[in-house]
């Protein structure tokens, strides 16, 4: 699903790109703001602690497909993702 994140002058504001998000995989959430300012806060739907981290790459890497196919290239200057900060949230990784 494309999300319509643009202005009428084709442009996101600064304030917009503040504005939060929900990602939802199979299973973990992911919740940010556009801009990924905030980090990306990630945890699971259901009630486990672990999660390999085969799954976990997998549910990461679809998070990073899904943003960059609907909100990436309309961000005006996104760095990309090296220095954007993940937080497990209720879970680690093995």
């Amino acid at each position: 699903m494309k999300m319509n994140i643009l202005n009428k002058t084709g442009l996101i504001s600064g304030n917009d790109k503040k504005i939060p998000f929900t990602h939802i995989g199979k299973y973990l959430e992911f919740k940010s703001c556009l801009d990924l300012s905030s980090g990306v806060n990630i945890k699971p739907i259901s009630d486990f602690e672990i999660l390999s981290i085969e799954d976990y790459s997998k549910e990461l890497s679809d998070f990073i497909i899904w943003f960059s196919e609907n909100i990436k290239n309309d961000l005006n200057g996104f760095s990309g993702f090296d220095n954007i900060k993940y937080n497990l949230i209720n879970f680690n990784i093995e």
